[in-house]
């Protein structure tokens, strides 16, 4: 993961909603991101890692749970070298009545976002 982090030029932290939390998947990846945040922060080590553009996309069964998993996604950002300033959330929150396959207005978000992520980083 680490080789990947330190020269990609997009991260996209894509997570169902289980708890009012990221899944437990998306947690473990968190978990991997808190070696950069020692390595700093504790041991001085400059990683070489480069800005990058990034998003997250939340999906849950229930409207108004996306703000914990929100700022939990945002903060693993931050250690990644996210630009966080206009940083896109795209959410699909109502999945116990609508899939998400049929959500047109995240679809478009996402489209969007994919395009946007897509151009040169300035």
């Amino acid at each position: 993961v680490y080789p990947y982090l330190y020269d990609c030029d997009n991260v996209v932290i894509a997570s169902l909603v289980w708890f009012s939390s990221l899944s437990g998947p998306a947690l473990n990846i968190g978990s991997r991101i808190q070696y950069l945040y020692a390595s700093d922060r504790f041991r001085g080590d400059k990683l070489p890692i480069k800005k990058k553009k990034g998003a997250i996309f939340i999906v849950g069964a229930e409207p108004g749970t996306e703000e914990i998993p929100m700022k939990t996604a945002r903060t693993m950002m931050k250690f990644m070298k996210v630009n966080r300033e206009n940083l896109p959330l795209v959410c699909s929150m109502d999945t116990n009545h609508l899939p998400t396959s049929q959500d047109g207005e995240a679809l478009e978000e996402a489209g969007r976002v994919a395009l946007w992520m897509n151009e040169a980083m300035e």
